[in-house]
């Protein structure tokens, strides 16, 4: 018989480390889990769905139901509050938590859990969104919970940062004490270790664990009652080399590819078959310092900023497939450019739009289009000189060089900028 010790927390410690939970897959999941092809991309112009004025600075954390529902925290004002995603992120709905809470779950039923650490009675409340305007402590802490996530099976973890573990517990059997999923409690960056967790995400079908390992600067999977991890993505690991600076938080998708938010170097990042690819914060775009990030119905991709205190919508630029279903790579017509030309440039702006200039069609060209992706249409201009096979550079402030070339008579060293 193992030998069970209570700690101040009320954390149970077995003479060997077990992780042990019971998970039987159960139908039905409250998030979004996109199931996105490898070539599609997120228009890099976003939209704002919520500022400061709504959402205040305290800013931490948020959550899309899959009917679209954004319930995301205010800790200025002690508050969660119910988001209308279809008309400019209005406020639909509030409950008071009177605490700034730092993680925020919202279950089937609407059943929404938050971090409650800073109250008197700190741990982890629940509300009832549907039926009670009061939060209720379903789980007592002495260290706050950074991140909340709830498996199918009504397993509750929470990721503590100041403990470096990961913890869980069964809601169905609200008398069991917390259980240890991940990390040894001792600050390290070995197998069984970690330093300072954030970001957590469950595999409902199978019962896996991520951790974004934030002072690792590495992304862990614990599998299914194993206390001992593979790192799947890090600067230094020995199957991926992509360099992170403080993961703050993970989705999975529907492929069982990850969505990284890398907060530190201010961008969000894909997994391909390839390796890994930067998605948002690659150069141009508005976020700062993203922290979290969620994904609606339609695979639209929103990403909390707590540095800017926004929530941000990039919407999804969907490429679909000739004679297929699936989203595989294929071709299909778009729009006609208004000339037809070769020898000039094609240039994908900071706004997701492709300008094409100048060239050749019997004579050199000084036209000008703009392509818009989201329509397949063009809308014309034209360069202050004729020119073709010049070179075309996108530079860090948004702003597109045009230089040399030639004229159709000469060589040319004059330049120009696209603003």
């Amino acid at each position: 018989m193992s030998e069970y010790i209570f700690d101040s927390c009320g954390i149970q410690n077995l003479g060997v480390l077990s992780n042990e939970y019971h998970f039987h897959h159960i139908e039905g999941i409250s998030f979004n889990q996109p199931n996105i092809s490898l070539n599609s991309s997120w228009n890099p112009n976003a939209a704002i769905v919520a500022n400061q004025s709504i959402i205040g600075s305290a800013i931490s954390d948020f959550f899309i139901t899959t009917n679209n529902s954004i319930f995301i925290s205010n800790g200025q004002q002690g508050q969660v509050l119910l988001l209308d995603s279809a008309n400019s992120g209005n406020v639909t709905d509030t409950r008071n938590t009177s605490i700034n809470s730092s993680s925020l779950f919202v279950g089937q039923g609407n059943q929404v859990y938050f971090d409650s650490f800073s109250s008197v009675t700190g741990g982890v409340s629940q509300i009832g969104w549907n039926s009670s305007t009061h939060p209720t402590l379903i789980i007592s802490l002495c260290q706050q919970c950074f991140d909340i996530f709830v498996d199918s099976d009504e397993n509750l973890f929470c990721s503590i940062s100041a403990r470096h573990q990961v913890l869980f517990r069964s809601l169905q059997q609200p008398s069991t004490h917390l259980m240890i999923a991940a990390g040894t409690g001792s600050k390290g960056s070995t197998a069984t270790t970690l330093s300072q967790p954030k970001g957590i995400f469950v595999d409902t079908s199978i019962g896996d664990l991520f951790v974004a390992d934030c002072d690792n600067n590495r992304v862990q999977l614990f599998h299914h009652e194993s206390l001992v991890a593979q790192t799947v993505v890090a600067n230094r690991s020995s199957n991926v080399t992509f360099t992170l600076d403080c993961p703050s938080h993970i989705v999975l998708d529907s492929n069982k590819l990850l969505f990284i938010v890398d907060s530190n170097n201010g961008r969000v990042v894909r997994q391909t078959s390839n390796g890994f690819t930067c998605i948002v914060g690659c150069g141009g775009t508005q976020v700062t310092y993203p922290s979290r990030i969620a994904f609606d119905s339609v695979e639209n991709l929103f990403v909390l900023d707590q540095s800017a205190h926004r929530l941000w919508k990039f919407d999804l630029i969907t490429w679909k497939s000739a004679g297929t279903t699936n989203g595989s790579l294929g071709w299909i017509t778009t729009g006609n450019m208004s000339v037809a030309r070769y020898g000039h440039t094609a240039t994908i702006l900071s706004n997701g739009t492709v300008l094409v200039t100048s060239g050749y069609n019997g004579v050199c060209l000084s036209s000008a289009e703009l392509y818009n992706p989201l329509t397949g249409s063009w809308t014309t201009g034209t360069m202050s000189v004729v020119r073709s096979a010049h070179t075309a550079t996108s530079l860090s402030n948004g702003n597109v060089l045009f230089a040399g070339g030639d004229n159709c008579g000469s060589f040319l060293s004059s330049a120009e900028l696209y603003q």
